[in-house]
């Protein structure tokens, strides 16, 4: 199974096998004014205004941080995703990713993970830079038995 692990599961099982310090989070632009600038130059992509799908007994996805709240947030935020299977099916951490929805998905993945801790059921990142303004995004995880499921979650920033 270890051949299987793509290079982000490398990333998650050094993540879970280093001890949890705790350590103040540097800031990191997860997602950058340029990158912004081009979502909005762009426009709405009606195809990304779907509704997440969930395999009948696929996880389960809980964004934690940001609160989602009406309103808005102020940058930096910390960005906290607990994951639960279902059945006698595992979590499989390797095929996490995360995308912002611009005019197309752009996997910022591994941009979230060089600043995550992340376990088996969870990843959480402090300190993540956003441009004032609007951003969506999606979080797509799949269990042991290869069942998938995805969250969209929009966060609106304030200066």
């Amino acid at each position: 199974m270890i051949s299987k692990i793509k290079p982000a599961g490398v990333v998650l099982a050094l993540s879970v096998l280093t001890p949890l310090i705790s350590v103040k989070a540097h800031a990191f632009d997860l997602v950058t004014s340029e990158e912004y600038g081009i979502a909005v130059e762009k426009g709405e992509n009606p195809a990304n205004d779907f509704v997440p799908k969930a395999v009948a007994g696929g996880p389960l996805i809980s964004v934690v941080a940001p609160e989602i709240v009406s309103g808005s947030l102020q940058s930096p935020v910390n960005i906290e995703v607990q994951f639960q299977a279902t059945g006698n099916a595992d979590i499989d951490m390797s095929s996490l990713k995360i995308f912002y929805l611009m005019f197309v998905k752009k996997d910022i993945t591994s941009r979230i993970l060089e600043h995550a801790i992340v376990d088996s059921h969870s990843i959480k990142a402090e300190g993540a830079e956003l441009p004032t303004g609007k951003h969506k995004f999606l979080v797509e995880i799949s269990d042991t038995a290869n069942r998938k499921s995805s969250k969209k979650f929009t966060v609106k920033v304030d200066d």
